[in-house]
């Protein structure tokens, strides 16, 4: 999907299209009807390639202006934002429909000087410093520019840190560290003990696909999402500000559903989001 944004503008057509039959109470264009679901949403994919697919796209200069073809991808979006405004407006829908415009991730490096790809020889540097304290070849698993280490160990951290420069590490966290931003990994074995932050604009990525940012990490221009809220206690056509929300953190309580009957709720045991409802 990396190459033509009016193709991928065409995929959200699509998209877009089904949460308007939605709206209509329509399974299909034609006479089928079917209940207006709760809550209907759809992922937008014009934005997101545009940010990071190859040379030409992707912000022009630090300060976020964007290229022709990211400007292109954001004012289809907004006019198919727009479409499913209308649509709710035209079925008396709006005062009883929370609208929520985010993000699930951001894209790293909007400034493209900065994009950098981690190469093999990086990853040779961390397995190196690795086998020398652990007597043997570790496994690695990488998650875009996310890198997770092996159980947590002194030593371990003391190898990264000696190869922090050579291997573009930005950040080593461990222990308590870990702990602050994450569940302990001594009562959770899906928290990696040690987790490796890349310099910012780092990725991990096949050298023939690479693009100009990516998404994953911890970067905060990453983990951190603009959220735009309208809600039923909201003035017509607008929005609360703009804040910047751990979308890990979002519960939809002001849609009248008790989230504490989501199993995720239960097993997560989800806070309400401050400052929101």
């Amino acid at each position: 999907m990396g190459g033509s944004i009016p193709k991928i503008e065409e995929f959200d057509d699509i998209r877009v299209k089904a949460i308007l039959n939605e709206i209509d109470g329509r399974i299909t264009p034609g006479p089928k009807t079917a209940p207006v679901p709760a809550i209907f949403g759809l992922t937008f994919q014009a934005v997101t390639q545009a940010q990071k697919s190859k040379a030409g796209y992707g912000y022009v200069d630090a300060s976020g202006t964007p290229s022709e073809a990211l400007l292109d991808a954001l004012n289809h979006t907004d006019q198919s934002i727009g479409k499913i405004l209308d649509e709710l407006k035209a079925r008396s829908l709006s005062s009883s429909t929370a609208v929520i415009i985010t993000a699930k991730h951001g894209q790293s490096p909007m400034d493209i000087e900065k994009s950098r790809l981690w190469i093999r020889k990086q990853s040779r540097i961390l397995s190196r410093a690795f086998s020398l304290v652990a007597g043997r070849r570790h496994r690695r698993h990488h998650l875009h520019d996310l890198a997770k280490g092996p159980k947590q160990d002194g030593r371990r951290c003391c190898a990264l840190t000696a190869n922090q420069a050579s291997a573009h590490i930005q950040r080593i966290l461990s222990g308590e560290g870990v702990k602050l931003m994450f569940r302990d990994p001594l009562n959770d074995s899906r928290t990696p003990d040690i987790i490796v932050e890349p310099d910012s604009g780092l990725s991990i990525a096949n050298p023939k696909t690479v693009g100009i940012a990516e998404h994953g990490g911890l970067a905060t221009k990453i983990r951190m999402c603009r959220f735009s809220l309208r809600t039923r206690h909201s003035p017509v056509g607008r929005s609360r500000p703009l804040c910047r929300l751990r979308r890990s953190h979002l519960q939809f309580s002001e849609l009248g559903l008790d989230p504490q009957k989501l199993e995720a709720v239960k097993i997560e045991k989800t806070q309400v989001l401050p400052g929101l409802f």
